[in-house]
């Protein structure tokens, strides 16, 4: 992961201990997110989010499933429009 730039090690501030610094991994989101999805009655809320959760963009659609379309065709549909 690490070489993927997906974390990076980091020092911690002085913490007063003696010895070798702390060192730790964080998480470098920049730039990578993920798609989240919520179907309720009647409507679909589509946001993406980066990796510590912060919500990037959200936007609800009304959503309905017509008697001639997959289940899973209409949801394709709808992450296609909200990226357009």
């Amino acid at each position: 992961m690490l070489k993927i730039t997906f974390l990076f090690q980091t020092d911690f501030p002085d913490l007063g201990f003696r010895g070798r610094p702390a060192v730790g991994l964080k998480i470098d989101n920049e730039g990578w997110q993920f798609l989240c999805i919520r179907i309720n009655e009647g409507s679909m809320v589509i946001g993406l989010r980066d990796l510590s959760c912060h919500l990037v963009v959200e936007e609800q659609f009304a959503f309905s499933v017509f008697q001639r379309h997959a289940f899973l065709d209409c949801i394709v549909d709808e992450i296609d429009n909200f990226f357009e």
